[in-house]
């Protein structure tokens, strides 16, 4: 017997672009009917053509489907097209059982479910804390983020509603959690844990009856800029010029002091000595080997440093230094310096020297001698809160070793190693390195610009406790850490420099949680060497 079959056909325009309870997409031009597994028969659903009529202007077109069923029970499988007469992509389909009955009005309740071909990802609006990029989104901080996320039908078309496929969204790390929303199949809420790395958002539809669908979203997880950024203190290498930057700088920021000296030279190591004193190296042989500013004229922006040690000075006495290859100073005031004395002149010698606190700029400093020391080949040194001495020793043709010296003096083998032939440490040269407050050691490969970070007390053979690649590319020396072991490295721009921030315990490639742009305003130069204030 005749089966007749309504239904409601949307157009691609006005109302009928709403979603709809049951799922037939708008770009739907026809349909094929099957009766327990018969040939299927189509039907269009065009206003224009078909059984298809407009009750009033503007109304939704009404469709008459007829189907020959026999009675008893039956099975109809429904498929819709985006073509006419049942050609081109399958939007919709669903199979149902009815049983039809003679002398009786038959009706068939069908929910046909769409097919899915893609499906996508968006965050709802007014979230301050998610930002668009060309290749995804940023989520800043650890605030949750909710993303409404949608399948789609061949035609671009989103399939909602009780016909709309299952939805599946995972992360692809356990950096950032993904949830359900209850009563809201497309709600889902992202939580970052852990800033500073990127994550993909695997997106997944499956619909009831066929069809399956795939996507992905990229997400940087970045950290907000702390509210309480530390001033960063930068020399450079072309001028006599440190400037300072002050605590919260983040973006493009012009230093809030500038500290020249014709006498300082060319500015290279920073380091901070007692009461809150700021030392710098030279590095001429005509300018001052190492002055000292004081923290009142670091805090007034002005002042003409101290002399500390004094290159005219040595220049004429063959026991004193000519120049600083590397500079640290304890909370006593003792100043330790790897330099090279004049009679070396040439032979690319360095060796440790210890002035102990007191001495006056002429003053024949302390040698650390290589035995029992060990610091055979010393090319970079460094003192940190707790006065311990970290001296980098890279013999020829040999990986480096950091020597960890709790007090030195002429005969005072170090406390630990780290790194060396066969060590697991990682590094083969330490272009630059830093020490946090709770003793982490963060150490910048030169050649490979890895950054290994070593937990507190680490010797002999250790193994660092993470590994990251700069991105950026760490430009030699410059490496300190902040109060929380997050990692600040100077990146070599052209033209100008940046200070790039990672989050400590970071791996892989990760994002800068933020980035300060250094370069000076009246002097195009290289940076160099650069500090955070205490």
């Amino acid at each position: 017997m005749a089966v007749t079959i309504r239904i409601d056909a949307p157009t691609t325009t006005g109302q009928a672009t709403r979603r709809r309870p049951k799922y037939l997409s708008p770009a739907t031009q026809s349909i094929t009917i099957s009766v327990n597994g018969a040939s299927p028969v189509a039907q269009n659903l065009t206003p224009s053509g078909g059984d298809c009529s407009t009750p009033s202007f503007g109304a939704t077109p009404v469709c008459t489907l007829v189907a020959m069923a026999p009675l008893g029970n039956d099975t109809f499988t429904f498929v819709t097209y985006d073509g006419t007469g049942g050609t081109g992509n399958a939007l919709s389909q669903n199979t149902v059982a009815q049983t039809i009955v003679s002398g009786q009005t038959n009706t068939v309740s069908i929910t046909l479910e769409g097919v899915p071909t893609g499906v996508v990802a968006y965050p709802y609006p007014g979230q301050t804390n998610v930002t668009a990029t060309a290749s995804g989104y940023t989520l800043l901080g650890t605030t949750p983020a909710n993303f409404l996320v949608v399948a789609t039908d061949a035609d671009g078309n989103v399939i909602v509603g009780p016909g709309a496929p299952a939805l599946s969204v995972t992360s692809s790390s356990a950096n950032m959690t993904v949830a359900t929303v209850a009563n809201n199949p497309n709600k889902f809420v992202l939580t970052p844990v852990t800033s500073g790395i990127s994550v993909t958002l695997n997106l997944s539809a499956s619909g009831g009856n066929g069809g399956h669908a795939t996507g992905s979203v990229g997400l940087a997880l970045k950290a907000l800029p702390p509210t309480s950024l530390p001033k960063i203190l930068y020399a450079y290498i072309n001028s006599p010029e440190i400037d300072a930057f002050a605590a919260g700088s983040v973006g493009t920021s012009a230093p809030a002091a500038r500290f020249t000296s014709s006498s300082l030279g060319v500015p290279g190591f920073l380091a901070w000595g007692p009461n809150g004193a700021l030392y710098a190296s030279g590095n001429v042989d005509t300018g001052h080997l190492v002055v000292a500013y004081t923290a009142a004229q670091l805090a007034a922006g002005s002042g003409s440093p101290t002399t500390i040690i004094d290159s005219y000075q040595a220049s004429l006495n063959k026991s004193l230094p000519t120049q600083v290859g590397g500079l640290g100073v304890d909370t006593s005031g003792d100043v330790f310096i790897l330099g090279q004395l004049l009679a070396q002149s040439g032979t690319n010698a360095l060796e440790v020297f210890e002035y102990k606190a007191g001495f006056s700029p002429t003053t024949v400093p302390i040698t650390i001698p290589s035995s029992p020391t060990g610091e055979t080949a010393p090319t970079l040194l460094y003192v940190d809160s707790s006065n311990r001495l970290y001296v980098v020793n890279t013999p020829t043709g040999t990986p480096a070793t950091i020597l960890v010296f709790s007090t030195v003096t002429p005969n005072s083998a170090p406390m630990r190693t780290i790194g060396g032939p066969g060590s697991n440490a990682g590094f083969t040269t330490v272009a630059g390195m830093a020490v946090g407050a709770d003793g982490t050691l963060t150490v910048v490969d030169g050649i490979t610009n890895n950054v290994y970070q070593f937990a507190p007390g680490s010797t002999s053979n250790p193994s660092p406790a993470t590994v990251f690649q700069s991105p950026s590319q760490f430009f030699a020396a410059p490496v300190t850490v902040d109060a929380n072991n997050n990692v600040y490295g100077n990146q070599l721009l052209n033209p100008g420099n940046q200070v790039d921030v990672y989050p400590a315990g970071a791996t892989g490639v990760p994002t800068a949680l933020f980035t300060l742009q250094v370069t000076p305003l009246t002097v195009s130069s290289e940076s160099f060497y650069f500090l955070l204030a205490p």
